[in-house]
């Protein structure tokens, strides 16, 4: 900085047209950078995009350390609340913004997606209260999945029914599933009787 001169505290940012404080440029030297810190992220960032070896480098970088980034980050989202909550609240913000979409992506893939169907229904908010921590949840996908057409997978204990007019809960366990038609299913709906039970041994 020339000497007598005094330090601006604010400049307008040729890219986003707006005047804001110094603190929102970076410093360099005496004075700061040409523009503010989110027009110069992005244009480094948009350079780096535009770049096909770098592209390639990040890609390559990214296939690699995967499991490691991923495992760093469920260990920091089981230990860290303001990091959960952090992501909780940017999950609803892009379900807000991308709703639409979304669920449009969702009701095709279910539709045309066997794998993605079963795994929808063997994991279905209703059943995880009646899943045990130690039920082998593949083997629950793999029932889902190789379901007969025409046929429900169906609770042999019904949830949240009733046994002889009793109220009654069953497991989400793969001895408490079978395989019934669609109109059997439906007849069944959530009542079960004592002769009905498996027997046991």
């Amino acid at each position: 900085m020339k000497p007598g001169k005094k330090p601006f505290t604010s400049k307008v940012c040729p890219a986003c047209n707006v005047e804001k404080p110094r603190s929102d440029y970076y410093k360099k030297g005496d004075t700061v950078s040409y523009l503010c810190k989110p027009c110069s992220l992005a244009q480094n960032k948009a350079r780096k995009e535009a770049n096909p070896v770098y592209r390639e480098r990040a890609k390559a970088s990214l296939e690699r350390n995967k499991d490691k980034y991923n495992a760093n980050r469920r260990k920091k989202y089981a230990e860290d609340p303001a990091y959960k909550d952090n992501k909780r609240q940017q999950k609803a913000a892009h379900y807000a913004r991308e709703k639409e979409a979304i669920n449009a992506r969702r009701r095709e893939r279910f539709a045309n997606d066997p794998a993605y169907r079963a795994t929808v229904l063997a994991g279905n908010k209703r059943l995880k209260l009646c899943t045990p921590d130690w039920v082998d949840r593949a083997e629950l996908v793999r029932i889902y999945r190789e379901c007969p057409a025409g046929h429900h997978v169906d609770h042999i204990i019904p949830i949240r029914g009733r046994i002889d007019r009793r109220p009654v809960s069953g497991l989400h366990v793969p001895w408490n599933l079978q395989y019934l038609t669609a109109s059997d299913n439906h007849a069944k709906h959530c009542w079960i009787t004592e002769d009905l039970l498996p027997a046991t041994s």
